[in-house]
């Protein structure tokens, strides 16, 4: 009797934790995440396409580094689907500071 006790209340002790860790808050992807942190990875790599780098960090499944166009559109923070007030301001500053430097227009630009 003694022994099943000292199995059973660490058993439950596991068990409560887990279940207790399950009902924390949800960290949603760009939920908690300010702008500024999003346009500082975005200035970096709009100033590495301005002078002739592939995307930094990005790659297909055959690990070809995508063009800077499906770069932007897809892994570069402007697909969020659905699309909420925060990925469609950054969309805008993508676009606005792209086209500033020049560079060429992006598929998914049509706003």
């Amino acid at each position: 009797m003694l022994l099943m006790s000292r199995l059973l209340l660490p058993s439950l002790a596991v068990v409560l934790a887990y279940v207790v860790s399950a009902c924390s808050p949800i960290n949603v992807m760009g939920r908690s995440v300010p702008d500024s942190e999003y346009t500082a990875l975005y200035d970096r790599g709009i100033a590495r396409e301005k002078s002739g780098l592939k995307p930094d960090d990005a790659h297909d499944e055959h690990g070809k580094p995508p063009t800077w166009d499906e770069y932007w559109c897809t892994i570069g923070g402007t697909g969020a689907v659905p699309p909420t007030a925060q990925s469609r301001r950054l969309k805008r500053y993508i676009i606005t500071h792209r086209r500033a430097l020049g560079l060429p227009e992006l598929s998914c630009a049509r706003e």
